[in-house]
């Protein structure tokens, strides 16, 4: 699953739009989901995963574009370079 949205999150037009606090944020949730996976408490990684996504996508929606947009519409972002 990481690997099929990898493309969409870790690319350079879209971690050109994290600041500093955005990017400590980020690392924050990285740590938080690590640490519950390490103590073996799967529903709370599981929880933690989910709310790391879901606040990846509305930064990123509301960096990238309106998200507000009459129409729904959201900005395309270019799936990165990278091989999966």
């Amino acid at each position: 699953m990481i690997n099929d949205y990898r493309e969409y999150f870790l690319n350079r037009q879209v971690l050109s739009l994290y600041g500093t606090d955005a990017m400590l944020h980020s690392h924050e949730q990285h740590e938080a989901i690590l640490q519950a996976v390490q103590v073996g408490a799967g529903a709370e990684a599981e929880r933690k995963v989910r709310e790391h996504f879901q606040d990846a996508m509305t930064f990123v929606l509301h960096e990238a574009g309106d998200p507000g947009a009459p129409d729904g519409s959201q900005p395309e972002l270019e799936p990165s370079s990278h091989g999966t």
